[in-house]
């Protein structure tokens, strides 16, 4: 954004950013995926401790997601197991379909029918922003782009 190669954009953000506008989209929580014949698959939520020795497909070390994963089972005492590293939401979903683990995504993100997605009670909900630059720069499109993007905000929800 800050290089001028984008006039909009959406990520997920701990905090708004000092030097772009900020907008936030929606709220997110976590979710474990699950095969619909896994023991938790008749869960309605789940916590922390529910994942207690189940294995885990987790994005690389390092990445972000990951050391939120890691860091609040280590603080709920909870012991787990990696199963399989996978970089990307898809990825993570096609090896729990596979049945190699379990995973924790994004609530957003589309689980295909074979698999359930479980509301987890200790994990944070992550914020989507619309990050924009100074309208200044300002194109007709990207207004028409956010108002869209707001519009449809809650959209993932009904999916």
């Amino acid at each position: 954004m800050a290089s001028g190669r984008a006039h909009l954009g959406v990520t997920a953000l701990q905090a708004p950013l000092g030097d772009l506008k900020t907008t936030l989209l929606t709220q997110v929580g976590q979710v474990a995926v699950v095969p619909k014949n896994h023991a938790l698959a008749l869960k309605t939520s789940l916590t922390l401790a529910d994942l207690s020795n189940e294995k885990l497909i987790l994005p690389s070390a390092g990445q972000l997601h990951r050391t939120m994963v890691e860091q609040a089972l280590t603080m709920a005492k909870v012991p787990w197991t990696l199963a399989a590293e996978a970089d990307g939401w898809q990825l993570m979903l096609a090896f729990t379909a596979l049945k190699l683990g379990i995973t924790i995504v994004n609530a957003c993100c589309h689980v295909p029918p074979t698999l359930r997605a479980i509301p987890i009670e200790g994990l944070p909900v992550i914020d989507y922003y619309i990050i924009e630059r100074d309208q200044r720069w300002g194109n007709p499109s990207v207004g028409h782009l956010k108002n869209i993007l707001i519009k449809h905000r809650h959209h993932w929800k009904e999916s």
